[in-house]
């Protein structure tokens, strides 16, 4: 007897009695109302004989809150918080805290959140057949691969503005970057290729120096009628010669008639693009496009672009013929069940979409921006 008492004094001295964390406490977020679904703390930690208090350290559990022995318990009664809350869990062998954030909330927390300012979650699958443009966290035009998400900046604030999502659309206009192509019809201006670093970093942007009087740089574009189309390309003010103006010019050629006649827009020194939104007339089917139409000084242009629509979408380069961009396709790839959506643009502006079937292949549709950085999936009736 006296040797197998021995044995097992020495087999316990061997044994690691003290508290073990098993892993970290989450942060907790309690419905106001709604009874908490017991809180165990011993599924954090392991040891024998452990006792759970509330540390000097802690700030105090909200009035409607316990902690009975391991278990955190009670019905939130007023939205409050969050509160840094520190548990000390002992025995005889030891000791270790457990410290989490805890907040009392009007509504249930997301099942799930999705960080888009820079990287995919792993939940979400992207597919784009082509390359497509952004700007990098210099500011700096980038090229996206085929299948690559486009992580979007402000090119002079350089905040990040989220998951950039555009629709398919098509550059009508030939050699954009390169307006001192014969494809450009000029008179009374003279163009100088490749004078300047473009948005993109490249020696592309070219200088052009308008005459006297009604200037022309233009293109004949084929076109639809009683459609909308956005005329855009980026400029600035050339350090020499420039008046702080580029100029733009929408011709209906079969009727012979202006459809939006010299329009001055102000640049600086710095890059911007310039854009003219316009609707075709009835038998409309061809155009001048303008880049320049007037003397309005010297300045520096790239990335000439027409494409149906009311606004510039991202730059779509083209050499000798017209380049259509693919849409970007993003979708969840597990079945999450029914979901309310709360999505986040890069404004912080919000829209909620009420029990989304959130399953394989789903991604939201009627966004009201083509920026997005943060999507949550709540129960569906939480937010609705």
């Amino acid at each position: 007897m006296a040797a197998r008492n021995r044995a097992y004094a020495l087999y316990r001295s061997n044994r690691n009695f003290q508290p073990v964390l098993v892993s970290a406490v989450p942060n907790q977020a309690f419905v106001i109302g709604q009874a908490i679904d017991a809180l165990d703390l011993t599924q954090f930690v392991t040891g024998d004989n452990l006792s759970f208090e509330l540390a000097q350290t802690s700030a105090a559990l909200p009035a409607s809150l316990v902690l009975n022995g391991s278990v955190l318990e009670g019905t939130p009664d007023a939205i409050s918080g969050p509160f840094a809350i520190v548990i000390d869990v002992a025995n005889s062998f030891g000791a270790l805290t457990l410290e989490f954030d805890l907040e009392i909330v009007a509504t249930p927390p997301p099942t799930h959140v999705f960080d888009l300012v820079a990287a995919l979650p792993a939940e979400i699958d992207f597919a784009r057949s082509g390359t497509a443009l952004y700007h990098d966290d210099a500011g700096v035009m980038q090229i996206a691969a085929a299948n690559q998400p486009r992580f979007d900046h402000d090119p002079v604030s350089l905040a990040p503005r989220g998951l950039f999502l555009e629709a398919s659309a098509q550059n009508k206009l030939l050699q954009g970057s390169a307006m001192d192509n014969a494809v450009w019809t000029k008179g009374s201006v003279s163009v100088t290729a490749d004078a300047a670093n473009a948005p993109d970093g490249t020696l592309t942007a070219d200088l052009v120096d308008p005459g006297g009087g009604t200037t022309q740089c233009r293109q004949s574009v084929i076109v639809a009628e009683n459609t909308t189309y956005t005329l855009s390309y980026y400029a600035h003010e050339a350090a020499s010669g420039g008046n702080g103006f580029a100029s733009m010019r929408a011709y209906d050629i079969p009727n012979g008639a202006e459809i939006v006649k010299d329009s001055a827009v102000a640049i600086t020194a710095a890059w911007s693009r310039v854009a003219l939104t316009f609707t075709t007339p009835p038998g409309c089917t061809s155009i001048w496009a303008n880049t320049v139409y007037k003397s309005y000084g010297n300045y520096y242009v790239w990335g000439g672009q027409l494409e149906e629509g009311a606004e510039a979408s991202s730059v779509i380069l083209t050499t000798t013929v017209d380049v259509t961009r693919a849409a970007d396709a993003p979708s969840i790839n597990v079945d999450l069940g029914s979901k309310d959506v709360r999505i986040t643009f890069d404004d912080d502006s919000e829209i909620i979409l009420a029990a989304e079937p959130v399953t394989i292949g789903w991604w939201p549709t009627g966004l009201t921006r083509s920026h997005i950085k943060k999507m949550e999936l709540f129960d569906a009736g939480v937010l609705v």
